[in-house]
């Protein structure tokens, strides 16, 4: 899985969009002064996040958001108060960014928990479940990604929660833990 991501500068007005594996490792480096295009104007906070399937759909996605649209709908990310981020853009833009739903797996790194969820937003929602504010997930901290998945809809993506959540998708993450390093890189992003 690749992630496309969205900076922006704390100290300036600037907005930085790229693509990766490891969205955590990427942020660590721009923030570290190791890109050149970045360093000088850290320190960077995450605006948005999308995980796709493969390279070529993050590509793709990654040069929409540095197109025109993109840069419209970043910018009305930054402007917007909070409790309106996920409404709607005008009229003819909703075909750029499609609303999606992402069902997820985290694997406690202390103990032997597995939790699964749905959000809009994996980056902040992984940060919530580390950061203690979520009731049934903080006494089990550090969270890992195990594995993630878009949908379309919420609908659809109730229902593969479900499916994570009974005792063959149960038995499918378990795998996911077990299964060598190799096997693991195809199904989780951490």
């Amino acid at each position: 899985m690749y992630c496309v991501y969205a900076l922006k500068s704390a100290k300036h007005n600037r907005i930085y969009v790229g693509l990766t594996k490891n969205l955590a490792l990427r942020i660590k480096e721009h923030n570290a002064g190791r890109t050149k295009s970045t360093k000088f104007y850290r320190p960077w906070i995450l605006l948005y996040s999308e995980e796709l399937g493969s390279r070529l759909a993050a590509r793709e996605r990654e040069k929409t958001l540095k197109s025109g649209f993109g840069r419209d709908y970043l910018k009305q990310l930054v402007s917007a108060p909070v409790a309106h981020k996920d409404t709607c853009l005008p009229a003819g833009r909703e075909r750029w960014f499609p609303k999606m739903y992402c069902v997820y797996a985290l694997k406690s790194a202390k103990h032997n928990r597995i939790y699964v969820g749905l959000t809009k937003n994996l980056a902040l929602r992984i940060k919530e479940h580390n950061a203690g504010r979520t009731k049934s997930t903080k006494f089990y901290r550090p969270w890992i990604l195990l594995y993630s998945e878009e949908l379309g809809s919420r609908l659809a993506a109730r229902e593969r929660e479900k499916t994570l959540k009974s005792g063959f998708g149960r038995d499918y993450l378990k795998q996911l833990v077990s299964a060598p390093v190799a096997h693991k890189d195809r199904a989780a992003v951490s």
